[in-house]
């Protein structure tokens, strides 16, 4: 069995927290050089692509899309990730829940 020690809140900063903020902001906060996203951006324009969204195509719910990257790319609750690329367009008055997702829609078009 491991036994437990004690740390002061200097060594638990030095040994877990500063390594976690560097990975947060060197690997998901700041974008790449080569292209301008950031990984989750990145993540949803593969998911666009893998389901065949084209500028030839029509307009797509952005909750499919969200859908599709849910499943098969993170591994993490519907909330957060509707945070994330809802935005403000999910918001309701007086901090209650809102009773069900705005219907965005979403096209790719060719640059």
């Amino acid at each position: 069995m491991k036994e437990i020690g004690i740390k002061t809140i200097e060594e638990v900063m030095h040994e877990s927290m500063i390594p976690y903020s560097e990975y947060v902001i060197l690997d998901r906060a700041l974008p790449r050089v080569e292209d301008g996203l950031k990984p989750v951006q990145r993540r949803i324009l593969y998911a666009m692509h893998d389901m065949g969204l084209t500028p030839d195509k029509p307009y797509r719910k952005s909750a499919g899309i969200v859908g599709e990257c849910l499943g098969k790319y993170h591994p993490h609750g519907v909330r957060r990730r509707y945070e994330i690329y809802g935005g403000a367009s999910y918001a309701s008055c007086y901090g209650s829940t809102p009773r069900h997702r705005k219907g965005n829609g979403i096209v790719v078009v060719k640059l």
